[in-house]
């Protein structure tokens, strides 16, 4: 076996990346800050947004739709766009699950929102392969449209904002470029190690906006469609993506169209399988995430099984230290990450002995190590 991430070792290896040095998004967004603040808004573009009323959306900008020239008598003949007109003052995007039309201030930056339908962009297979072993799970629950619905409820901010402006849209306080998903899938095949190994690598995520708005968190934006991209590249054997949590309904990943576009990705792709984890109290679910994890090796699989067992989560992080190893550990941290977690982030011991336990039972799930493939999906260069 090639060095890799081995399930009986305390300590991740990985096989080192060859290519360019990678330039930090904190350091990209510095260099680029005066040029990007300057650039409308093109398709791909994704946003965080604020509401007047002050909830957040993630804001994707998409190619205006085309359409058939009157008169044209068939479907190849010319188009134009159907923002002809406006094209200089109005772009489409996604948010929240809904088609808008975005109008741009003098400065030609996203100013406000008027939504004109529904953006069903998840991904079909994994949403029905999760609602199928909902309903398996749930025990009572045989409408797998149901859960469906409940993720995509989760995706509330936009709506509830486009529901209180009585169909005059939505005014925004604020809008701070991101990150594009091209540059997101470049930042991690030069060195998917900020979104594989855990809070060692914090520092190298940006968590400054381009513009300067330091109140803005774009690691948030960036972090957990790296962890997925860093998935589909081989980098990475499992991550978790949060569906639905009923104390925090606002802060599912279906709201972040990287997210939402990666999982489309993940769908397609015959390497990557998904399982459902949900966390229960009293026997009602409190929270819902998708395992997303390589089919091979093996171990990967049983290392998923073993999170859902869990009952892990995305955005619930459990008291006990023991348990807080065993799902850092399972993700494929490194030792020293999990450590630094749980020391230092939460204030709570942690030694040899407790990490030998741990390491004792991913030796029982099978070996597995990284890369887990050699070259990224093509999807990635259709981007």
């Amino acid at each position: 076996m090639t060095a890799g991430l081995v399930a009986s070792s305390r300590c991740v290896r990985t096989a080192p990346q060859h290519g360019r040095r990678c330039l930090p998004l904190r350091q990209r967004a510095r260099h680029t800050r005066v040029t990007m603040a300057a650039t409308p808004p093109r398709p791909g573009d994704v946003f965080h947004v604020t509401s007047q009323d002050g909830l957040p959306s993630w804001l994707e900008i998409r190619p205006a739709p085309k359409k058939v020239a009157k008169g044209s008598g068939f479907v190849g003949g010319s188009s134009s766009s159907s923002s002809s007109s406006s094209s200089s003052s109005a772009v489409d995007g996604v948010v929240s699950g809904l088609k808008v039309k975005v109008t741009l201030d003098d400065a030609g930056q996203p100013a406000h929102m008027t939504p004109t339908g529904k953006a069903d962009d998840l991904p079909a297979n994994l949403l029905r392969r999760a609602a199928e072993r909902w309903c398996e799970l749930t025990k009572g629950s045989d409408n797998p449209e149901a859960f469906a619905d409940m993720v995509r409820s989760a995706a509330t901010p936009a709506r509830r904002s486009a529901s209180g402006a009585k169909g005059k849209g939505i005014q925004l306080a604020s809008a701070t470029r991101t990150a594009t998903l091209k540059t997101l899938l470049e930042d991690v095949g030069e060195n998917a190690a900020p979104w594989r190994d855990g809070d060692t690598a914090a520092a190298t995520r940006a968590n400054v906006s381009d513009d300067g708005d330091d109140n803005v968190d774009v690691a948030g934006a960036v972090q957990q469609a790296g962890e997925l991209a860093a998935l589909l590249a081989g980098q990475r054997g499992l991550c978790i993506v949060q569906l639905w949590a009923a104390a925090r309904p606002d802060e599912a990943w279906t709201h972040n169209p990287l997210v939402v576009r990666l999982l489309r990705m993940a769908d397609k792709d015959d390497g990557v399988d998904a399982v459902l984890s949900i966390a229960t109290r009293s026997g009602e679910p409190q929270a819902i995430s998708l395992i997303v994890h390589a089919t091979s090796p093996v171990g990967f699989t049983s290392r998923a099984e073993a999170l859902t067992v869990m009952g892990a989560q995305a955005a619930m992080v459990p008291d006990s230290p023991k348990d807080k190893a065993t799902i850092g550990r399972l993700l494929g941290y490194p030792c020293e990450a999990v450590r630094e977690h749980i020391v230092h982030t939460h204030n709570q011991s942690w030694d040899d002995s407790d990490a030998d336990q741990v390491e004792a039972k991913l030796a029982e799930l099978g070996d597995v190590e990284l890369p887990w493939r050699q070259e990224a999906p093509r999807l990635f260069a259709k981007v």
